[in-house]
């Protein structure tokens, strides 16, 4: 029983005893919580309601309010949380399993590189076993990069025991001379069965852009490279081309797959608390705010104006045109990717979002982010921009994740 003192006239002092049993939950299939009226004690002519908010734990007091009613509050969780994690790194060639012992290393890709690109540094006495430029694996704990090692940096200064080497996506073949080429579509094709022509059958593709017509004769290119071909093509819609950490497989999506206005409806790839993470920076950007854009093909194109929703149109953005913008579809994805760019309206034609960028170990429960992943840090949700991952070989391995995000404020 919990005894309450009602203090009415300054000086008068009544007793109402409650048991603490009636403050029960609500009842199976009601949301509220059911009305208990307590029989009165002898001589009291008076009732008083009483709503208990917390549990009676011997340290805080009990908060009784009279006459209006009250959220149950949650307990809080304070205890501090250790994560225990060890980290692994391994590299070695796909031919033939040779291990390569690194000092560090760094690997990165941002929405607007397409391919991985890594720098490495090992002893000198590593240098044989890269002096043909292999194809390397890298494992970092449960993760994994295949890349092309493409150049290697002997340094000559005193004392140095190291090489640098660097080795990007094996998607970069995609761009070797050797593939470029000039063409004109004379047949009637989507985009996307255009982009699995361009790539062949050799690397796998996810197309994840608006698929619009594009009519014949309305795509060509001239001494274009395979990656340069690719890019032409998705550059009407504004789309971009992300590698695989490790397949031969290419993803063409947009750079805002959710419209940053709606993005905490959307689901996230990875939810990040901030108990998991070591650096936090959040930066403002500004940009120039547009509200509208006129877009036009050329001989078979079409012409389309977008208004941003609940604007009156009054900045516009630079006209685009482009031989492939041939259908509605395009010029929607190509104004609201405008329109995403731009952020939030704050000044006469200012736009304003946040950058943030985050610094974490790689937890075991990381999947393989890659940019226009959605993340959550801490319940706000961002378009990740970059992600990087590095290893430093000290008196102790060191694995840390960066990345770099884009949100509304």
């Amino acid at each position: 029983r919990i005894e309450v003192v009602l203090n009415e006239t300054g000086d008068l002092h009544k007793y109402v005893r409650a048991k603490y049993c009636e403050a029960i939950t609500s009842l199976c299939g009601r949301s509220e919580r059911p009305v208990i009226v307590p029989p009165l004690p002898p001589g009291i002519d008076k009732r008083y309601d009483l709503l208990f908010c917390h549990h009676p734990n011997n340290k805080e007091p009990i908060i009784l309010l009279f006459g209006r009613p009250c959220d149950i509050l949650p307990p809080t969780d304070e205890q501090p949380r250790a994560y225990i994690l060890s980290n692994n790194v391994t590299i070695f060639r796909i031919d033939d399993g040779t291990e390569i012992k690194a000092i560090s290393l760094d690997i990165n890709i941002d929405k607007y590189s397409y391919a991985w690109s890594g720098t490495f540094i090992v002893k000198k006495d590593e240098y044989a076993k890269l002096i043909d430029k292999p194809i390397i694996e890298v494992n970092i704990n449960h993760l994994k990069w295949r890349l092309k090692v493409e150049d290697i940096t002997r340094s000559k200064r005193f004392n140095d025991n190291s090489i640098t080497f660097h080795a990007s996506s094996i998607t970069t073949l995609l761009s070797d001379d050797s593939t470029r080429e000039s063409h004109l579509l004379d047949t009637e094709m989507n985009a996307g069965q255009i982009a699995q022509r361009i790539l062949g059958d050799h690397y796998e593709m996810e197309w994840g852009l608006p698929d619009w017509l594009i009519p014949a004769n309305a795509y060509q290119y001239h001494n274009a490279t395979i990656a340069d071909r690719l890019s032409q093509l998705i550059s009407a819609v504004k789309g971009v081309m992300i590698s695989d950490h490790y397949l031969e497989k290419l993803y063409m999506r947009s750079a805002y797959p959710v419209d940053l206005w709606n993005i905490e409806s959307a689901e996230a790839r990875y939810a990040l608390p901030l108990g998991k993470i070591l650096e936090l920076d959040i930066t403002d950007m500004r940009m120039p705010y547009y509200d509208s854009v006129i877009m036009r093909g050329e001989q078979q194109g079409i012409l389309a104006r977008a208004i941003r929703d609940g604007s009156a149109g009054q900045y516009p953005a630079p006209l685009f045109v482009n031989p492939l913008m041939t259908a509605e579809e395009a010029a929607r994805e190509y104004a609201r990717i405008t329109f995403n760019e731009s952020g939030a309206h704050v000044g006469e034609q200012e736009g304003e979002k946040e950058q943030v960028i985050v610094s974490f170990p790689m937890f075991d429960d990381l999947p393989a982010l890659l940019p226009t992943d959605l993340l959550a840090i801490n319940g706000g949700k961002g378009i990740i921009e970059s992600v990087g991952v590095s290893a430093q070989f000290e008196s102790a391995l060191t694995i840390r994740n960066h990345i770099t995000m884009e949100r509304y404020k």
